[in-house]
């Protein structure tokens, strides 16, 4: 087998080609899957927020503290769950939820973030074992008395197990494409020089029995065609 030979070169430089391709669109794939999720997350986080200051902080002091526990707790229970909630006026803290899911750590034990310079923005936090959390601070002030702290948060474990789960079947999908892809633009390639391949050996046999024989002319209407009919003309001469 030449390795040298038009067939192998120019499916070489088609698998090749398709290897950069397909290298680029995982990374693009990638990227974009996990920017896309990472951003839904946070919106998820705004919105959470923004809920609890519409429809439990600013009613607050019009419906009592017993209201506002009660409502807290039946939307966001204490228990386990997959995010947290921590509402705080200065020292105080007026409402947390207790440990997120698959993690073992409570809204309690993570520092609090609220303040001027980080109300509306997300940070990023790590637990003791490198687990990432997001967390939204919203500062709400009040007419009257301390301003009011929301923080929501939730583990990136999620994340980091679809992106993981996308890396493999990207991984093991690329090599199967570029093994198809070699085979098939051999078999291509095969099929497309055969007519080259008949020319050749016909071109040996030219001349040895018959003076008058000629190049068989291949039909294809292409650079094949025209090659044979030169060759022909070439031979007459």
């Amino acid at each position: 087998m030449n390795r040298n030979s038009l067939r192998h070169r120019v499916t070489f430089f088609y698998v090749a080609l398709l290897a950069v391709a397909l290298l680029t669109f995982s990374v693009a794939v990638y990227l974009g899957v996990r920017a896309f999720i990472t951003r839904s997350l946070e919106h998820s986080l705004s919105m959470n927020a923004s809920t609890i200051l519409t429809d439990y902080i600013k009613p607050l002091d019009s419906k009592g503290s017993a209201w506002f526990q009660n409502e807290m707790s039946e939307s966001y229970p204490t228990g386990v769950s997959d995010t947290f909630v921590r509402v705080s006026r200065g020292q105080e803290v007026l409402y947390e939820t207790g440990e997120m899911r698959g993690l073992p750590i409570s809204a309690s034990a993570l520092a609090s973030a609220g303040d001027a310079d980080t109300s509306g923005e997300v940070n990023r936090t790590y637990t003791k074992s490198g687990q990432e959390i997001l967390t939204y601070t919203l500062l709400y002030r009040q007419p009257q008395g301390d301003p009011i702290v929301i923080e929501t948060g939730a583990t990136t474990e999620p994340i980091r197990h679809v992106l993981r789960s996308l890396f493999l079947i990207l991984l093991t999908g690329t090599p199967i494409i570029l093994i198809a892809a070699a085979l098939g633009g051999y078999v291509l390639m095969a099929h497309a020089l055969r007519p080259v391949e008949t020319l050749t050996e016909q071109a040996e046999r030219v001349g040895r029995e018959d003076l008058g024989e000629r190049l068989p002319v291949i039909p294809s209407g292409d650079e094949l065609e025209r090659l044979s009919l030169a060759l022909n003309r070439m031979i007459e001469r």
